[in-house]
């Protein structure tokens, strides 16, 4: 049974990945093979959705293990990339029907503040949980950040446009707020990437790349409606969202990574020093180190002195046994990222250093049978 729910996001990162080679051959022959910019903006259109989709489902394949509150996080933030989703099908519809009322409505940008809307409180939110206090987080500063942005934005010179004049300023200013909810995104991403352990920093770092992939093709829209028009190669060939194929495949490896988190296939092969391993393995476990930082300082300790030793002394197991069982009651109560019971964690650990087939178990054995069995 693990070992299928270990293949599900292999098996969705392949899907995934054929889905978007067929989408660019079906694009392909929607026009007969015939080299026409409606066939290259509907490849640049289709590629995106499809990724965003394969995205979201590794999300929501990952999030078994988590706390509720993450749970409710990692959904405001996959909603809003399936609204991100939404505003990239526009593209092929409208190319496909010619039905050009919703973009010269401006109705086409609504899709893209919601989804980056719903990204920014899902990213706060995670901060939150994580106790991090970051100035990217304020939404006060993005609201003014916004405002001052689009008002200078609307101010710029542009050329004549066939838009009414109150649809254009409104688009620009969409535009623009979309491009500085995406910056914000990405400076929560960076910081909780910092701030976090190694097991959550490779999805982090991803997102991050993510929300900074969708500026260029913010700044290609807004540089459209300010001086370009229909007709001009950049336009007619949907250049303006082929930024949007990056921001989609780095959602797509933030969701695979994100399912990696949790995993627990691969071994951990111990070394003369297994007590240490166990207390620097759990404590890899905790997503914001600094609540645990004072009780590191003994496996500091301890790690420095083992440097001129061959093996433990009694003394230094009973401290790394204490350390452990510290960090489990952390892990077990405070935790707010992931779901432990001090059963499921011991067994994840048994199962990882394969404790049972190994000979010397360090303090492992002789943690107290009361706490080993805890609900």
């Amino acid at each position: 049974m693990n070992k299928i729910s270990i293949n599900i996001p292999k098996i969705i990162l392949l899907l995934t990945s054929v889905a978007a080679v067929a989408s660019v051959f079906i694009s392909l022959y929607a026009f007969r093979g015939e080299a026409t910019s409606s066939q290259v903006a509907l490849i640049i259109g289709v590629l995106p959705l499809v990724l965003n989709i394969g995205a979201i489902a590794l999300f929501i394949t990952g999030l078994r293990n988590f706390s509720n509150k993450l749970k409710i996080h990692y959904a405001t933030l996959g909603a809003g990339v399936f609204l991100l989703s939404l505003g990239q099908a526009q593209i092929p519809y409208v190319i496909l029907t010619e039905d050009w009322a919703i973009v010269e409505s401006g109705l086409s940008g609504i899709p893209f503040i919601l989804s980056v809307i719903l990204m920014f409180w899902g990213m706060r939110k995670i901060s939150t949980l994580l106790r991090i206090k970051t100035p990217w987080s304020s939404v006060p500063l993005l609201i003014l950040t916004a405002i001052a942005t689009s008002m200078f934005v609307i101010l710029l010179p542009r050329t004549d446009s066939t838009l009414p004049e109150a649809v254009l300023l409104a688009t620009i200013a969409l535009i623009t707020y979309d491009m500085v909810f995406e910056v914000f995104c990405a400076g929560l991403a960076y910081t909780i990437k910092q701030k976090t352990s190694s097991a959550y920093r490779a999805t982090m770092g991803w997102l991050f790349w993510a929300f900074l992939a969708m500026l260029p093709s913010a700044l290609f829209y807004l540089a459209t409606y300010l001086y370009l028009s229909e007709g001009n190669w950049f336009y007619d060939y949907n250049i303006i969202s082929s930024p949007f194929f990056f921001s989609s495949l780095f959602f797509l490896l933030a969701g695979f990574w994100f399912t990696k988190i949790v995993e627990s296939s691969e071994k951990i092969k111990p070394s003369n020093f297994l007590g240490l391993d166990i207390v620097l393995f759990s404590a890899n476990l905790v997503s914001n180190p600094s609540d645990i930082d004072v009780l590191l300082d003994t496996v500091r300790e301890i790690s420095s002195e083992s440097e001129k030793q061959t093996s433990f002394t009694t003394q230094q197991l009973d401290k790394l046994k204490d350390t452990y069982l510290a960090i489990e009651e952390y892990l077990t109560t405070q935790e707010n990222l992931r779901s432990f019971t001090v059963s499921g964690l011991r067994q994840y650990i048994e199962t990882t250093f394969n404790l049972q087939d190994h000979s010397d178990k360090a303090f492992w054995d002789k943690l107290p049978p009361n706490e080993k069995h805890k609900a």
